[in-house]
């Protein structure tokens, strides 16, 4: 498991660093094998947080929703736009099993919380 698997490459010059170990360095310019896996993992942070990010939203957004009614739309409406960003990010990246539904749950709570929102506003509207 030492070695680096999908033909990877030097980030500096592009050799190929098939069947290096993770603390050697490139043949060709000395750069560690490290740096290319270190840029393939970054690659994958940004779409796995902004899954992340727009769960506990989502989550954040339900229980403002409950806690203080009307005031809760602000969050949900920026829930549902970070779900809605993560739902189009999905196809990008790879993620851990337990994350490839978690836009649509995002979204469905976002939704969720927004109408609760909605409705405690209406219902503090018409208490008036």
């Amino acid at each position: 498991m030492d070695t680096i698997p999908n033909t990877p490459a030097c980030q500096h010059c592009r050799y190929d660093l098939t069947g290096l170990r993770v603390e050697d360095r490139c043949p060709e310019c000395g750069e560690p094998v490290w740096s290319d896996i270190e840029a393939r993992v970054q690659s994958l942070i940004p779409s796995y947080a902004r899954f992340e990010t727009s769960f506990y939203a989502a989550l954040l957004a339900l229980l403002m929703s409950f806690a203080c009614g009307p005031f809760g739309v602000l969050m949900a409406v920026w829930a549902l736009i970070q779900s809605w960003m993560a739902v189009r990010d999905r196809g990008h990246g790879v993620r851990p099993v337990h994350a490839r539904n978690m836009p649509f749950v995002s979204l469905i709570l976002s939704a969720i919380a927004l109408l609760i929102s909605i409705a405690a506003g209406v219902m503090f509207l018409l208490a008036i």
